[in-house]
């Protein structure tokens, strides 16, 4: 992931040279794919990074994880289009928001404002929480999703469960995650033994949406 992620990587995805870990993974899934069929028999998808240059004549669904930030808020649309190219159903297969303000701009980085080698783990600055920035991101995507078709859509995630909310902002590890309930310990205040989470607004949010189609 160091490698993947690491500057010169990231550049080279910039500049649109090939890589070679694509033509590795191809490789794999030339091979893996006959093997699946042999036992599972219905559609099957691969849930792509955007980095990830995929044979999708292998696949029945196109799944691509996308996130929408900041660097690519412009370009989204058209990044989305692009994959309906290969002529066969298109599945989001992960996008999501952190709880913040800013987050919405961050992307899947939402989560990078912890600082996680203190004894106490706390949020690196000052964050201010806000559950409308989660919500409103969810569904002005969903909004999108539905107006282009998409076949599905999976909103990441339900709960992160070390990313425990606190009442003191500078340790409410939950403004750096991305479950739609926040994840709680015996002492907050509405907890439970049954349990160990919280709703958020995008909890809320998403059922009203879903309920809605139903």
């Amino acid at each position: 992931m160091r490698n993947l992620f690491g500057p010169v990587s990231l550049l080279k995805n910039l500049i649109g040279l090939k890589r070679s870990y694509n033509r590795r993974l191809n490789s794999f899934i030339y091979e893996l794919v006959p093997e699946i069929r042999t036992n599972f028999h219905g559609e099957l998808t691969y849930a792509a990074g955007i980095w990830e240059k995929v044979n999708w004549k292998l696949f029945d669904i196109v799944g691509i994880d996308h996130y929408r930030a900041l660097y690519n808020k412009k370009a989204y649309l058209q990044q989305l289009q692009s994959y309906k190219r290969n002529g066969k159903p298109l599945a989001v297969t992960e996008f999501g928001c952190c709880t913040y303000q800013g987050a919405d701009d961050k992307g899947a980085m939402g989560w990078a404002i912890v600082d996680w080698s203190l004894p106490k783990p706390r949020l690196k600055g000052t964050f201010i929480r806000d559950e409308n920035v989660q919500a409103n991101y969810l569904i002005e995507l969903l909004n999108l999703f539905e107006t282009e078709n998409i076949l599905g859509a999976f909103a990441f995630t339900f709960c992160s469960y070390n990313y425990f909310f606190s009442e003191d902002p500078a340790y409410d590890l939950d403004m750096a995650a991305f479950g739609i309930v926040k994840s709680i310990s015996e002492n907050i205040t509405g907890s439970n033994d049954r349990l160990p989470w919280l709703p958020k607004k995008a909890f809320y949010i998403l059922g009203k949406y879903f309920w809605r189609s139903v």
